[in-house]
């Protein structure tokens, strides 16, 4: 089993968006595990804008 890791989105109807294609060359089923972060949460890949401007 090979894992991927992304980023996406839930819109209002609980659909899941990928942030950018996964490049999979063949249609098949796959097991999505989805970690929602805390409200006063900081996403581990999220930068925050006061460090980006500082750099």
């Amino acid at each position: 089993m090979k894992a991927i890791e992304t980023t996406a989105t839930i819109n209002e109807n609980g659909e899941l968006t990928l942030d950018k294609s996964l490049e999979v060359t063949k249609p098949q089923r796959v097991r999505v595990i989805v970690l929602l972060s805390e409200e006063d949460e900081i996403e581990p890949d999220e930068t925050p804008t006061e460090i980006v401007r500082a750099c």
